[in-house]
């Protein structure tokens, strides 16, 4: 797998609600994948998964064989299972974005350091990975998948390698992308869920239905907070939405966190 270095700062676009949730909560709301338009990645990656086990061949065929046959079924468990995810993005300022997370531009871009937000993430049993996009890197996920597979089947058994098959499909899909969505070098936060959490389950409003959220705690006991710059989305009135943001800030003492302009020559109003 190709390693890149990792980002100093990544950025999360939101609306003014999440803004608000984030600053006044110290939480950020990560939901279910299930029901987000990236839900297609799930299927997408349940797919590529499928076809990938389908046509590999291995040293032991009767353990292979028989893994194959029961695959359709064991896949199947990845529809009673969810994940939980919080998008972030190595680009500050980008119009893509601001369009499609800030309600038309209406909205924010927060600036995270990646070692402190990956620091929290582990603390909370979240993963922070980075979004994939080539065909090739594609593959080079669904390699590393087969071979621990492979390496299950033949130290433990057909069903443990069914389960782990289900288990890994879950945890790529989050990761496995449209070459089309390339130009946001997008990472993410994410965790796997039971179908029944022990935590009672959250929702907000969605588009056309209830979406159910996780909460990741971005402020700690001592208020410290990955959050190091905030920009401010295209809108008519940059100078009064920048000090509203800095008094929003100062009244939580962040007033140390710099607020900028978005330069994008974006307009909705």
């Amino acid at each position: 797998m190709q390693t890149l270095s990792k980002p100093r700062t990544i950025y999360h676009y939101t609306s003014q609600e999440g803004l608000l949730g984030i600053i006044h909560e110290g939480i950020l709301r990560v939901s279910s994948i299930r029901h987000l338009n990236d839900a297609a990645e799930l299927i997408h990656a349940t797919e590529i998964m499928r076809t990938r086990l389908e046509t590999f061949s291995d040293d032991h065929p009767l353990s292979w064989d028989e893994f194959i046959e029961h695959l359709p079924t064991y896949l199947e468990l990845v529809k009673e299972s969810d994940c939980y995810v919080g998008s972030f993005s190595q680009e500050r300022d980008q119009l893509s974005q601001w369009r499609a997370y800030t309600g038309g531009g209406v909205g924010y871009s927060i600036g995270f350091n990646f070692g402190m937000l990956k620091d929290f993430a582990d603390e909370q049993g979240f993963e922070l990975v980075r979004c994939v996009y080539s065909q090739e890197e594609h593959s080079e996920f669904i390699n590393v998948v087969v071979s621990k597979i492979q390496n299950i089947l033949r130290e433990h058994s057909v069903d443990a390698a069914l389960a782990q098959c289900a288990h890994e499909v879950l945890r790529i899909a989050p990761r496995v992308k449209h070459p089309s969505f390339a130009e946001e070098k997008e990472w993410r936060l994410t965790k796997e869920v039971s179908p029944w959490p022990e935590e009672k389950v959250k929702f907000r409003p969605g588009k056309s239905m209830l979406v159910p959220y996780g909460e990741f705690i971005c402020r700690d006991e001592h208020d410290n907070t990955p959050i190091t710059e905030i920009v401010v989305g295209p809108t008519p009135h940059m100078e009064l939405s920048k000090r509203s943001v800095e008094r929003l800030l100062m009244s939580h003492d962040m007033a140390h966190v710099p607020v900028l302009d978005s330069l994008v020559p974006f307009r909705n109003w």
